[in-house]
């Protein structure tokens, strides 16, 4: 019997991370403490780093590490945990920009169906920041520069030559948008006084987003690596499909 690979472990820890988030949408992982609270929301983005480690994608590791210290704090539910939850969140966005930075496309080599998701991020970031900016009071500047920084991830992300829809490997701006969007229903269901939004419509937006980032941005790595070698080029290489 042949030895298992790290490949073969990684699979394992990727399907164990979905299985998790799944029961975690439906409410099956225990709850009853708040020690239980945080190691069920954080365990799925956890195992995500896990497997992003093992295919040694350690910058990709160490930004879903923090994602799951943000889930981890989020969990804690005082505004003190929110604050830590946002920062933690916030690194994570960055370190995903450095990670997606080399694979961004010029303006005229994106595609109009990319330029259209870039104007619908936009204008739904806007429009959010604007309804919200009244209600955040002293939150107001940390949650718009967390915003901004998110935001900023998400075009970026559209914008690269990582794929944008489900074909090939998932799709690394299709897992932003989910992202995005998932932070803006979790926002309304902070703030907002008018829009009520359920809790768990953030749960099932973020996590495939961030699943698909993990795979996406494996998958998509491993292809320029390959690339780079046959073409002897860095960071220019078209690796994957516009």
């Amino acid at each position: 019997m042949s030895k298992p690979q790290i490949t073969d472990y990684s699979r394992i820890i990727l399907a164990t991370s979905a299985a998790l988030g799944l029961l975690y949408a439906f409410a099956f992982l225990p709850s009853d403490t708040p020690a239980l609270a945080m190691f069920s929301k954080g365990a799925p983005v956890g195992l995500l780093a896990l497997y992003a480690a093992l295919n040694r994608n350690i910058l990709l590791a160490v930004a879903l590490g923090f994602g799951t210290v943000g889930d981890v704090f989020l969990a804690g539910n005082s505004e003190r945990a929110f604050m830590w939850g946002l920062s933690a969140f916030l690194i994570g966005h960055l370190l995903y920009i450095w990670l997606i930075w080399p694979a961004r496309l010029s303006w005229p080599d994106v595609s109009a169906t990319r330029r259209t998701a870039v104007g619908l991020v936009m204008g739904a970031g806007i429009l959010q920041g604007w309804y919200l900016l009244p209600y955040t009071r002293e939150l107001a500047l940390p949650v718009t520069l967390y915003t901004a920084i998110l935001m900023a991830m998400t075009l970026l992300a559209i914008a690269s030559r990582y794929p944008l829809r489900l074909a090939g490997l998932p799709a690394v701006g299709l897992g932003a948008i989910l992202f995005f969007f998932s932070d803006l229903v979790l926002g309304l269901s902070l703030f907002s006084p008018d829009i009520d939004v359920p809790r768990g419509l953030n749960w099932s937006l973020y996590y495939p987003g961030q699943l698909l980032l993990a795979v996406g941005l494996v998958g998509g790595m491993a292809k320029r690596k390959q690339s780079d070698r046959s073409t002897g080029h860095d960071n220019q290489s078209p690796f994957v499909a516009n």
